[in-house]
Order: structure tokens, then sequence, then C-alpha cells
């Protein structure tokens, strides 16, 4: 087969964290052609979309650590017509510019995409999760979207809790995830300054602080799990 893996950058990654390495070495290993693709290299040629890929060279072995296959894969760069691939795979981090699953849209009948296009556009951003049905807070933590700094801070007057969560709704990874307390509530209005803009365009979330996620959490279940906890001295479980 023919695999391309549409990802942020080859050299960021790290051998021993990123599960897409994993993805790519293992097709490489089973003997398929991989290629990867960076959004900036998308194009439209005589209209039919296209990309500067980079294909990985076959390799007479390959190796099984994890970093020397990083470091030893070298690539061929050409100008190939998406619609050649078997399968894409888009493994950059969410949120994936709608400029780019504009692109797919004009091959997702013809080659198969990982995950579907229209489900990366609904769930493209944090905001996806307020549109499960859970009125009681059973499995969601009372949350609250806005690109108000006068709201964030209505917000926080209002509730009957010490600290909350507050985080870009478009990052991932744990980035810009911080505690916010009430005790401290003199620095909040110059952190939301770094937050949002004076347009209102960047929007936070605003979360309920779950007692006990310092102890990490649980994700996975029937085919496998792994716990996640925070480092010392961190509030976020990420890995």
């Amino acid at each position: 087969m023919r695999i391309g893996f549409i990802i942020a950058n080859w050299q960021n990654m790290d051998p021993l964290k990123n599960s897409t390495l994993t993805i790519v070495k293992e097709c490489v290993k089973r003997g398929h052609t991989v290629s990867i693709l960076y959004t900036n290299n998308l194009t439209v040629r005589n209209n039919i979309v296209h990309g500067i890929v980079e294909t990985i060279n076959k390799m007479d072995k390959v190796p099984e650590n994890m970093t020397t296959f990083h470091r030893k894969v070298t690539f061929e760069k050409k100008m190939v017509a998406l619609h050649a691939f078997d399968c894409l795979m888009l493994r950059k981090d969410p949120p994936i510019n709608p400029i780019v699953l504009n692109f797919l849209d004009a091959i997702k009948d013809e080659v198969v995409i990982i995950n579907d296009v229209d489900g990366i556009r609904k769930a493209n951003n944090k905001l996806y999760t307020t549109s499960f049905h859970d009125p009681h807070n059973d499995f969601l933590p009372i949350t609250h979207v806005t690109g108000s700094k006068k709201y964030v801070n209505r917000i926080i007057d209002e509730s009957d809790a010490e600290k909350m969560i507050l985080k870009p709704l478009d990052g991932s990874g744990g980035r810009g995830v911080i505690v916010l307390e009430k005790n401290a509530k003199a620095n909040i209005n110059s952190l939301l300054d770094f937050y949002i803009d004076e347009a209102g365009d960047n929007y936070v979330i605003l979360q309920e602080y779950i007692e006990g996620a310092d102890q990490g959490d649980v994700r996975g279940k029937f085919i496998g799990a792994y716990h996640r906890n925070p480092a010392e001295g961190e509030l976020r479980a990420n890995i």
C-alpha cells in the first residue's frame, strides 16, 4: 500500500514518545511505501490536489530501536497527486487549519483518510465535548467557553470553588493549562491578557477543578489502558 502521513515536523518528533513515528515504522517494516507531508506543501495543480511529499527510501533492515530508525530514515522529495495514495493519516495536532480540510475534501471519496475529514471538522477543538448530553455533569466537568475577559471574571466570582482550570480552546498536549485560584485573583486579568486578545477572537475554557486529578487518570477500556500520572510539581497528567 501507499500510505501518507500528514504531520507537523519530522525532525521535532520525540522517538521515545511519538505514537505517529511508531505507526510509520511499523508500516515501513511491513513493506508499505510510506511518505510524509506537511500542510504547507499542499497545492492544487490543474484542478487536482497535489502535495510535495517526502517518501521514505527503502531500508536494507528496519532498525528495531525507535531512535535509530528516526535518525537513519532518508527521504526522496517530489510532487505527487494525493489521489495516488491508498491511505492518508492526518496526524497533526489540532486545531487543523480548515483550509487543509478543504484540500482533503477533494480526495476523500478516492482515498481512505484517517480520521474521517468530516469527523475532524466537527471535533477540531475542545468545543466539541460541549455537544455531549450530560445535564448532570456525570462525565464532564462544569465547563464554560468564552472570548470575554469580563465573563471569565464573572464566572470566577459566582463560583463557590476556590480553584478552577483555565486552558485555550484550541490547545493540545496540555499546553496552556493553568489553575486559577480565588486567593490570587489580582493576577487573573494579567493572565487573561495573554489568553484572550482585544478582538475576542481567542477563546478559553474555564472548568471546575476536579479533586483527585493529581492522582492521574485512566483512559481506555477492554483492549488496553494506560494510567497517566502528573510529574512532580505538575497538575497536568499529559505524557
